[in-house]
């Protein structure tokens, strides 16, 4: 798809694949995902999708940490808004200074998803030291449970995101 139709807030949402041959969502993540200077490089589209769906399978299929940065008003804050809504209780949202404080290796259990918001440079290299314990525990195939109405577990390598301006 080269050119995005323009979102419009009187178009019904289901009339947008109608119209366009593309749901609302994707027109939203392509805008966000895709370089409007170069519209045929998709890679990070592609990436974020995968990554996306390896987290709803439940397990992180690439074994890696998604790192998301950039100067301000690039659409990070809206990557995280989504995930948030999809995952919900099933994402754990945390601040870099978190970790520090209350943060346990416990806390990830419950969870499908554990996204860093705010990553400065210099809290980066604090949480490298926790991003490497988390790795290195849940490499090992630790078992998680996570929110069900039938109890599970999954083993495997933990989904971490992280945002970072700088």
């Amino acid at each position: 798809v080269k050119e995005l139709p323009e979102i419009n807030p009187e178009i019904p949402v289901n009339e947008y694949k109608k119209r366009f041959g593309l749901t609302l969502t994707e027109i939203v993540l392509r805008q966000l995902l895709i370089p409007k200077d170069n519209p045929d490089d998709i890679r990070l589209f592609r990436d974020y999708l995968e990554r996306l769906g390896s987290n709803i399978f439940g397990s992180n299929l690439y074994k890696v940490i998604t790192f998301y940065y950039g100067d301000g008003d690039n659409g990070k804050s809206i990557l995280n808004l989504f995930n948030n809504l999809i995952f919900n209780k099933l994402n754990y949202e945390i601040k870099p200074e978190a970790l520090a404080e209350t943060f346990s290796l416990e806390s990830f259990y419950n969870r499908l998803v554990i996204t860093i918001d705010e990553v400065t440079r210099t809290s980066f290299d604090d949480l490298k030291d926790y991003l490497k314990q988390m790795s290195s525990k849940y490499s090992k195939m630790e078992k998680r449970q996570i929110y069900s109405k039938k109890t599970f577990t999954l083993y495997g390598f933990p989904n971490i995101t992280i945002y970072s301006n700088e």
